[in-house]
């Protein structure tokens, strides 16, 4: 099973707070730990993104019906070495499949906090 590769992921999330000057201050919240898998993307993947001018493009995957913490689109996933902020939309595993329902997967790419 895909959760046997699984290992634990930090999870924040950006928080902008007004500063009363037009502005606003970005904090970041950590949420906790999931168990999940963030990976560099296929070959493929990683041509298609550098098309778009992108360098560093990762998966993130967890189950979401074994994590405490909702994971979103725009949160920062920091495991495995990586930072990443999951830009895309969330992927949900097939109903029918058993071993994949509970999956989510997300693109991601690198990330630099305060940046």
């Amino acid at each position: 099973m895909i959760q046997d590769y699984f290992y634990s992921v930090t999870v924040k999330r950006r928080v902008k707070t007004p500063d009363g000057l037009g502005g606003a201050t970005t904090t970041y919240k950590t949420l906790g730990t999931v168990q999940g898998l963030l990976e560099r993307s296929s070959s493929t993947e990683r041509l298609i993104a550098a098309q778009r001018g992108l360098d560093d493009v990762y998966t993130f995957m967890t189950d979401t019906s074994a994590n405490s913490i909702t994971v979103a689109t725009g949160d920062i996933v920091i495991g495995n070495g990586i930072t990443a902020i999951l830009k895309s939309s969330k992927l949900q595993g097939q109903v029918e499949s058993e071993t994949m329902k509970n999956i989510a997967q997300w693109e991601a790419e690198n990330y630099v906090e305060g940046a």
